[in-house]
């Protein structure tokens, strides 16, 4: 398995749990395991179709989410999907789909 974290650069505007990952990830090889303030961290298994569509699923949630609290702000960057076995191991998803 490995282990992708999805991060907000902002402050922290609602629970990360309360982005829909309940709802989105029913039924997909994921499960969301922690929350350290803005940044989400999902359990996902080592393929390479459901790391791809659940890294963009993460992505769109959580903009959503921001954007219910800040309609007119931009959201270029605001999320960063990575992926890596640990941690300290992460690198961008799309840096990690592309060496696959």
């Amino acid at each position: 398995m490995q282990t992708a974290s999805f991060w907000i650069q902002a402050q922290p505007f609602r629970p990360v749990g309360a982005c829909g990952f309940d709802n989105v990830l029913r039924g997909e090889p994921a499960q969301l395991i922690a929350t350290v303030h803005d940044e989400a961290v999902l359990l996902v298994l080592d393929d390479l179709a459901a790391l791809e569509r659940i890294g963009a699923v993460a992505q769109k949630e959580m903009i959503a989410a921001f954007l219910e609290v800040f309609p007119d702000a931009p959201t270029l960057g605001l999320v960063d999907p990575a992926v890596g076995p640990t941690w300290g191991d992460l690198v961008p998803l799309q840096q990690w789909l592309a060496k696959r």
